[in-house]
């Protein structure tokens, strides 16, 4: 009898008790998915900068260790992309050259020599928040981020424009002497080395960067034309005192 009772006594929800807590629930999802979307970028830009940071206290003992930026290669070995992983026959890959500073192996192609496979690697090479960007205007869906398809989320920075602008304007100079012009050209800047190869942070730093020579990482910066001039004035007398 008594359990009868308290069955009696029970009430179900109605519609629209059902409905309100559903409101409820779908409201307090809009409010922390925002919330959790901002942390999880935020986790992303500090994984990054750290990537960064890291490849730069190597690159400094590189330079403490040579005197010496790396000449490396920019291209990828099918001509295209802005890898800065594939060797050439007279550069290294910079991934080679800052391995054994980084205590980490250097990524790899999934099928050795497919210059086709995707490449496997990892941090500091990897930036989370890599989404790839666009071949030819079309998404390949086998290289959804740049990594895969470059073999890091990196790309190198005005360095690389200025090894190439040095070579044009000096064309008997030797790359071993352009690369002792840079180096000391540079130790009297702070220029961005190497950057994300898209902008892929939210704004207001949309793409991050390391700069050598002091290691500072933080927002992508463009050099004006004018700047790559003075450079290349400051350093002629370097390269044509150079053997």
């Amino acid at each position: 009898m008594a359990d009868d009772l308290r069955a009696r006594g029970r009430r179900a929800f109605s519609l629209t008790e059902l409905l309100v807590a559903f409101g409820i629930v779908a409201v307090l999802i809009a409010i922390l998915l925002p919330a959790l979307s901002g942390i999880r970028r935020t986790a992303q830009r500090s994984a990054c900068l750290a990537n960064l940071r890291g490849i730069g206290l190597a690159l400094a003992a590189y330079h403490s260790e040579t005197r010496l930026v790396p000449d490396v290669v920019l291209a990828t070995d099918d001509g295209i992309g802005g890898s800065v992983l594939l060797p050439r026959p007279d550069r290294p890959a910079l991934a080679d050259v800052l391995a054994d500073y980084l205590d980490t192996p250097a990524p790899q192609r999934s099928a050795p020599g497919d210059t086709s496979a995707p490449w496997v690697s990892g941090p500091p090479w990897v930036c989370p928040a890599d989404a790839g960007y666009l071949l030819n205007g079309v998404q390949d869906p086998r290289f959804d981020t740049a990594w895969r398809w470059d073999g890091s989320s990196y790309e190198l920075g005005p360095v690389a424009i200025l090894f190439n602008r040095l070579s044009i304007e000096f064309p008997t100079a030797t790359r071993g002497a352009i690369q002792r012009a840079a180096t000391r050209g540079l130790e009297r800047r702070n220029w961005m080395f190497l950057s994300d190869a898209d902008d892929w942070h939210p704004p207001p730093t949309r793409r991050n960067g390391l700069n050598f020579p002091d290691g500072s990482v933080g927002e992508y910066t463009v050099l004006g034309p004018g700047e790559f001039d003075a450079f290349a004035d400051e350093v002629a007398p370097i390269l044509h005192d150079a053997p």
